[in-house]
């Protein structure tokens, strides 16, 4: 009671004595301290805590927006890959179809020439480009048997004629 009336705010402290091997209480030790002389240490403590908390968020913060910023490019990177490798199956998938349109048509026809007819058709619409020709080895002669547009040109593409092989580079560069 004296120590409480000397300060306007005291701490006190009550820690049990016991004998040594022995769970009995013995007695108690107090222990009075002026808080005022304490408050300084806690707020300086406390200011710490704070700061503490604070960067801790402010580096979890950073952390997770590291990661998230990661996770959302590698997501980025792989839907641009997927839609690549998307886009390369359907071209696939086109080319696929169109060799099976084109064996079962093939399958159909007996005649040479319209087999011919009908690849370069297909050739012309597979691989999208403006016309195919087809030229055969004939003797010691290319001879063009098939040629299809994509569209009217005006082009002549000389279905049947015969060249030598030495007269056309391309001829000669295609045997080599």
């Amino acid at each position: 009671v004296s120590e409480r009336g000397r300060y306007k705010r005291l701490l006190e402290v009550y820690v049990p004595i016991r004998l040594a091997g022995s769970n009995e209480i013995v007695g108690v030790y107090e222990i009075y301290h002026d808080i005022a002389v304490l408050e300084l240490d806690i707020a300086a403590m406390r200011r710490l805590v704070w700061i503490s908390v604070t960067l801790s968020f402010v580096v979890l913060y950073g952390s997770l927006f590291t990661l998230v910023r990661n996770a959302s490019r590698e997501l980025v990177r792989r839907n641009e890959e997927n839609k690549l490798l998307y886009e390369q199956e359907q071209t696939r998938r086109a080319e696929l179809a169109a060799l099976y349109d084109l064996s079962r048509a093939l399958a159909d026809t007996l005649d040479f020439d319209t087999t011919l007819a009908l690849v370069v058709r297909h050739a012309v619409e597979t691989v999208h480009v403006t016309f195919s020709r087809v030229a055969l080895l004939e003797s010691n002669e290319f001879v063009i048997r098939a040629a299809y547009p994509i569209r009217i040109l005006d082009h002549d593409f000389k279905v049947g004629e015969r060249d030598t092989l030495g007269s056309n580079q391309v001829y000669q560069r295609i045997l080599e």
